[in-house]
């Protein structure tokens, strides 16, 4: 497939799996089809001698891009993919058990309690999907058990993460009105006694209650992400259950870490802003950058697991952050990009990664039997990245999913995991996106998670389906954003893969 720029053509082969900057003369000729045999052709021959007239192409010029042509269709740079280049993803049991070694990520859901109502709040009204909110803390037996159960992984031979951090994450409802539960599972972490890695912690959090804490997580470097989404004006869907604003609380409590602990704070201290209708890009960015010197990750609402009865609600909360990047100024988007912060940024990583088989993010893909997994969509493979486990015992993929897409409980005492029935249960969602997988351009850059998806209800279609001219315009616009800001590319190179 031949794309252009403002300033270049490229070939993306789909066989080769590789991007290939171009001559205008050879995009010419192979959109056009030509090849040898054509060249004597007397009506291609008056359509190349026109082409050439008016680029200021000579006839060597000519032959030089046709025997080029020639050369890439020769080696398969114009062949179509096999089904099973593009989809050939099956889970077994063995596989999905395998993971466990090499996941570097367990976060506990301490609480479902929360002392703020935030209007766009995951588990509030607007949503469908979560287990319902009682108030409850999770049970430090079970949380013990799964630790105790991962550490058998851990100091397994199949390991290969040697040296490497596994952080325990602490997540709500707000973890900090379940603190105990904290401190005791810190002191029992630390008490494990791993072969290759070494634990940190931490927190996802208001920041309502942190002035209480703060000591605490100084002392054991508690990486800390507090969520606020501006200024007092930009932060007003973040309420205390009464409906009074909270944000002069959260600013109070924020000032006085960074005061108090400025060492900390520059280095583990960092924000999660929510893009929405009160705020926009370029107001966080300037209320982070001027207030606290930082620039926070910002992400919007998330529009999956909406009741259709609060649809409407949902719409006049939610800005898409495209729309916002795009209506920024230069310079905030200048620092988002060298941040390497954004939607934009990590599309433009993705598609650096999947549309190159150059590109390698560990060194387990550089050995000769491992390679880009063709597996559909851009769903986690279970229990690889991340383990958590919510206040009910459920263990799920992450924080981000329903709390139907359950991959194993925990008990006071054991952990249940059926590892076949989870390969089952992925390899169903496979097989019911195949078809439409095996027609989209975009099957190895997805980024969509397949637990998102309502991939049951009858007539199904993928949203993110994407045909040939809808690729064409992506890897256009993509490559285009990396011609006019060439420190990127090197930039994500350095902090997204192996150098």
């Amino acid at each position: 497939m031949v794309f252009k720029t403002n300033s270049n053509y490229y070939l993306y082969s789909k066989k080769k799996n590789k991007i290939l900057l171009i001559h205008p003369l050879l995009a010419y000729i192979i959109k056009t089809k030509k090849n040898l045999k054509d060249k004597n052709k007397e009506s291609n021959t008056q359509e190349f001698s026109e082409f050439m007239k008016k680029n200021s192409l000579s006839r060597q010029r000519l032959n030089f891009y046709l025997n080029k042509y020639r050369f890439l269709k020769e080696n398969g740079y114009f062949d179509p993919m096999e089904i099973k280049e593009r989809i050939d993803g099956r889970y077994t049991g063995n596989i999905i058990k395998e993971h466990l070694p090499n996941n570097r990520h367990i976060v506990f859901e301490v609480t479902d309690a929360c002392n703020l109502k935030c209007k766009y709040c995951g588990y509030g009204e607007l949503y469908s999907g979560y287990d319902k909110r009682k108030n409850q803390f999770l049970s430090i037996y079970r949380a013990k058990t799964l630790l105790d159960y991962m550490a058998s992984f851990w100091n397994s031979p199949k390991n290969f993460h040697f040296n490497k951090e596994i952080r325990i994450g602490f997540y709500g409802g707000e973890p900090l009105l379940n603190f105990p539960f904290i401190e005791r599972m810190v002191q029992y972490a630390k008490r494990i006694r791993l072969k290759h890695n070494y634990f940190t912690f931490g927190l996802t959090t208001n920041g309502v209650l942190l002035d209480k804490y703060i000591d605490y997580f100084v002392d054991n470097r508690f990486h800390l992400l507090i969520s606020l989404d501006g200024d007092k004006e930009c932060n007003g869907f973040r309420l205390f259950p009464n409906g009074e604003p909270a944000f002069e609380t959260i600013y109070k409590n924020i000032c006085l870490v960074r005061k108090q602990f400025p060492e900390y704070y520059e280095k583990y201290v960092g924000f999660a802003a929510v893009l929405h209708r009160l705020n926009s890009v370029e107001r966080i960015y300037d209320f982070f950058k001027t207030h606290f010197n930082k620039i926070p990750g910002i992400s919007d609402v998330s529009p999956f697991g909406i009741k259709e009865s609060t649809r409407e609600a949902f719409n006049k909360i939610f800005v898409k952050m495209s729309d916002s990047f795009n209506q920024a100024s230069k310079q905030v988007k200048c620092e988002a990009i060298l941040s390497l912060i954004g939607d934009t940024v990590r599309k433009v990583a993705e598609l650096l990664y999947f549309y190159s088989d150059n590109t390698f993010k560990s060194l387990e893909e550089l050995l000769p039997t491992s390679r880009k997994s063709n597996i559909p969509t851009g769903a986690c493979a279970p229990l690889n990245r991340k383990i958590f486990l919510n206040v009910n015992g459920k263990i799920l993929p992450c924080e981000r999913v329903s709390s139907s897409h359950v991959l194993g409980t925990v008990t006071e005492n054991q952990v249940r995991i059926n590892f076949e029935e989870v390969a089952r249960k992925y390899n169903h969602y496979f097989d019911q996106l195949a078809d439409q997988c095996l027609g989209c351009y975009n099957t190895r850059n997805c980024s969509n998670c397949i637990l998102h998806m309502n991939i049951e209800k009858d007539g199904f279609k993928c949203p993110f389906f994407t045909d040939q001219e809808q690729s064409r315009k992506l890897l256009s616009e993509t490559m285009g954003f990396l011609e006019e800001n060439p420190e990127l590319y090197k930039k994500i190179v350095r902090e997204y893969f192996l150098v």
